[in-house]
């Protein structure tokens, strides 16, 4: 228990080993609860997720910033003993933490990136490389949680 807690402290300075571990202790266990599927590009005209903010940028100039993602991402959590007794529900969230998923794009990238109406877009079509960085830190820091 005393390991699972020291994992878990350093997960959340967002150790990849460490994430790596508890991945490895549970991903047997939790194989089976449940798929999470985003929306698909086919079930609307927008993208599943979108994330709105503003950056401030070198010059102390700020820009609006939106972030799309529309690629049907997979969310998965996994369980193999698990018994749902019929007319439960089941509560599923999935915790974003879009910190953590901009945390390695650096302010000379978003400097350079460019405006569409004044407008940072970021999205698998506008400004795609800060895009596929995002990506790939929303595939490792975004949590699935069933109660």
């Amino acid at each position: 228990m005393r390991e699972i807690k020291y994992l878990t402290e350093k997960c959340i300075r967002n150790d990849r080993s460490a994430q790596e571990k508890i991945y490895r202790l549970y991903a047997d266990k939790m194989y089976n609860v449940a798929l999470i599927y985003t929306k698909d590009n086919d079930d609307g005209p927008g993208p599943s997720i979108v994330i709105e903010g503003s950056y401030t940028n070198s010059d102390n100039v700020t820009f609006p910033l939106r972030f799309e993602f529309d690629s049907g991402e997979v969310f998965e959590a996994n369980a193999a003993i698990v018994e749902i007794p019929e007319g439960t529900d089941i509560i599923g969230k999935i915790v974003f933490d879009a910190y953590a998923w901009f945390k390695t794009i650096s302010a000379t990238q978003l400097d350079n990136a460019k405006t569409t109406d004044g407008i940072i877009i970021i999205s698998e079509t506008s400004n795609s490389a800060i895009f596929d960085e995002v990506a790939d830190n929303l595939d490792y820091t975004t949590q699935a949680i069933f109660e």
